[in-house]
């Protein structure tokens, strides 16, 4: 069987539920890659902390979970990390982004309420369901944006040229 491709994968297009993967037999997308790097802490003698921060780091790239050690400071307040995961996976909800930041579902009602009322995000409905995606023609020109932008895009041109 061909391994599963991990390739944009977010929590609104990757979750199921555990029966329907039972019934279908399925395995779990990430149950390859978690034993991957779980053989491998193991083979260069991690300790238990340390496999644990590898499997936090996993399902961060994943985008189920944000997670930064404890000694990291957070950068954004919880409207610039709702922002992100919006920019990440426009099709995520409400719900979707509670769990993924780790906040409750009226506090990210609250922050959703705020980016769309200073237009950096769009909400559209999509088959009932509320989908939200940056507004470009606006949120590029917030003072954090494009003063991050204006910092960072040079260093990365000259990453990029070699």
């Amino acid at each position: 069987m061909e391994a599963p491709r991990l390739v944009n994968i977010n929590y609104s297009a990757c979750h199921m539920d555990g029966q329907a993967l039972q019934k279908s037999g399925a395995q779990h997308f990430l149950f390859e890659p978690l034993k991957v790097a779980i053989d491998v802490a193991v083979a260069q003698g991690r300790n238990g902390e340390q496999i644990a921060d590898q499997i936090l780091r996993l399902l961060d790239r994943h985008r189920l979970t944000v997670y930064s050690r404890p000694d990291q400071i957070a950068l954004l307040n919880t409207n610039g990390r709702i922002l992100i995961a919006i920019l990440e996976d426009p099709g995520i909800t409400q719900r979707a982004l509670a769990q993924y930041i780790g906040i409750s579902e009226n506090h990210v009602n609250v922050s959703v309420k705020q980016l769309l009322k200073n237009n950096l995000i769009t909400k559209t409905k999509v088959k009932g369901r509320n989908t939200y995606s940056f507004n470009y023609e606006t949120g590029l020109h917030h003072p954090d944006i494009s003063r991050m932008l204006d910092t960072l895009l040079p260093y990365i041109k000259r990453l990029a040229q070699g």
